[in-house]
C-alpha cells in the first residue's frame, strides 16, 4: 500500500504511473490524483480475451437433481430430510440390534447408515453384500473383524473397508456389548442393503 506523505517525495524522478504487471510509466503531473502519492491504473482488458456468453456454466435449479422422491404428503425428499431418533428404524436380529438412519425410505439413495449393537458372544456370521460396498467403524468396545479369511481385532476407533461382494463377519468375543456405525453403498432395495449368509458353506464354517 502506498499513502500519501505531504514529507515525502519519491526517490524517482518526476511522476509516475503503476501499471499492472508492476510496470512503470511515465505520466503528466497533471495524471496524478494525489499529491505526493503514487497514481495507480488499470490496464484495460480487451473484449476478445472475456470468455463468451455461450461458454459460461449455466446453473439452474435442476442442474443436479437426477430425480425427485415425493412423499404422500407432498415433502420432497429428494434434498434430503432430517431423521429423529424415534423416526429411526430399529430391528433386533438373532445376533443383535441394529438402528437405521438413512435407508430408501425417508430419501436415501447410496448410502445406507446404521448403529449396530453386539452383545457380549453375538455376531453377524459371515456374509456378503452383493454389489454394495461396507464401512465398519468401532465406536465402543471391540470386535473380532472377519474380512475373508483374515481377521483382526477392532477396538474403539478402528475401522474396516469391506469391498463389494466380499465375504466378511463381525463376533463380539468380548466382555463388554459393542456399538459399530456401518456404512452400506449404493442402496439396492427398499431396505437399502442385501446380506446374503454363507456361515454354512464348508470354506468359512471352518474358520470358527
Amino acid at each position: 500500500r502506498f499513502a500519501a506523505d505531504a514529507g515525502w517525495k519519491p526517490a524517482l524522478p518526476g511522476p509516475w504511473v503503476f501499471r499492472s504487471r508492476c510496470r512503470l510509466e511515465a505520466c503528466a503531473p497533471e495524471a496524478w490524483a494525489l499529491p505526493g502519492a503514487w497514481a495507480f491504473r488499470e490496464r484495460k482488458r480487451s473484449p476478445e480475451r472475456r470468455l463468451p456468453a455461450c461458454h459460461l456454466p449455466r446453473h439452474t435449479s435442476d442442474s443436479h437433481d437426477t430425480g425427485r422422491k415425493i412423499t404422500p404428503e407432498g415433502v420432497d425428499m429428494s434434498k434430503g430430510s432430517f431423521i429423529l431418533a424415534n423416526e429411526a428404524l430399529v430391528e433386533r436380529p438373532a445376533w443383535g440390534q441394529m438402528l437405521t438412519m438413512s435407508r430408501p425410505a425417508v430419501g436415501a439413495r447410496n448410502i445406507v447408515t446404521m448403529i449396530v449393537d453386539l452383545e457380549p458372544g453375538a455376531g453377524h456370521n459371515f456374509h456378503y453384500h452383493a454389489g454394495q460396498e461396507e464401512v465398519i467403524y468401532v465406536l465402543d468396545g471391540a470386535v473380532q473383524q472377519w474380512l475373508e479369511e483374515e481377521h483382526r481385532i477392532l477396538h474403539a476407533g478402528d475401522s474396516v473397508l469391506i469391498g463389494a461382494s466380499v465375504v466378511h463377519a463381525s463376533f463380539n468375543t468380548f466382555l463388554q456389548p459393542a456399538r459399530l456405525f456401518v456404512v452400506v453403498g449404493p442402496c439396492i432395495g427398499e431396505s437399502g442393503y442385501s446380506a446374503t449368509d454363507v456361515s454354512d458353506q464348508p470354506r468359512w464354517h471352518a474358520l470358527r
